[in-house]
């Protein structure tokens, strides 16, 4: 019963350093795995997508860094976990005692780079990255768009078409949180007789691209959304000539 008191003071000692435990760490490298699966515009993106990763956590740092090179680091974050020490006032009950602990490490193109590690908390306010406007395509987009094919002569002119897109497609929302309107998505049109075809693509590089395509041919109108994977860099690019082809109608096996 006499060692009890010491190894409290030793647990409580070595809390005051904020050296974390296994729970932190694992949180820590949960985050940095996370952030280091997809790419962030900048320093600012990886603090919303950090803060997002891991309820409670506080960003303290968010650097943008100089790379010559996509493997060398291009951000920097200093994140601020809780973890607890305990210390029982009974036999039946104990009590956390919470402590900070600081995590810094690096990111390039491809993933993280040293650390996650612990490192000293700077006597900073939290982070609080200013909000962006969402890029997403409005909902209803594509039951509007098949509503404008349906309605179109049958052989208009490419302004037409643009006009009746402009004036039929919803506008993007204003977000109730950050009171931002929405980015309008790409539309773009193409013409070929009777044949009309249409790409809205919305989404980002980052976040990963939205993509409605429709047709009317043969007076049938056709809209659908390419899978996810068919947007990937490298396959579908969300264009007019793709809606022509039907790609994508399909999802791939």
């Amino acid at each position: 019963m006499r060692m009890l008191p010491v190894l409290v003071v030793s647990v409580v000692l070595l809390s005051a350093c904020g050296a974390g435990d296994d729970l932190s760490d694992r949180q820590a490298r949960s985050v940095a795995g996370a952030l280091g699966s997809h790419l962030e515009p900048d320093a600012m993106g990886y603090a919303r997508a950090a803060m997002a990763a891991q309820p409670g956590l506080a960003v303290l740092e968010a650097t943008d860094l100089k790379a010559s090179g996509p493997t060398d680091p291009r951000a920097h974050l200093v994140i601020r976990l809780q973890y607890a020490t305990y210390e029982n006032d009974s036999f039946y009950r104990s009590h956390p005692t919470w402590h900070p602990v600081c995590y810094g490490f690096d990111l390039n193109r491809f993933g993280t780079l040293n650390g996650p590690e612990v490192v000293d908390c700077p006597a900073t306010a939290p982070i609080k990255p200013p909000p962006v406007p969402s890029t997403n395509i409005p909902a209803g987009d594509a039951d509007a768009l098949r509503s404008v094919l349906a309605a179109l002569p049958p052989s208009p002119a490419d302004a037409q078409v643009q006009a009746a897109l402009a004036a039929g497609l919803p506008a993007p929302p204003v977000d109730p949180v950050t009171k931002l309107a929405g980015v309008a998505p790409r539309v773009l049109s193409t013409v070929h007789g009777p044949d009309i075809a249409v790409a809205i693509r919305g989404g980002d590089y980052y976040a990963g691209y939205q993509c409605v395509l429709g047709l009317r041919q043969g007076g049938k109108v056709l809209v659908w959304q390419p899978s996810h994977a068919e947007l990937r860099p490298g396959e579908l690019a969300c264009e007019p000539d793709e809606a022509l082809a039907r790609d994508g109608v399909t999802p791939p096996h």
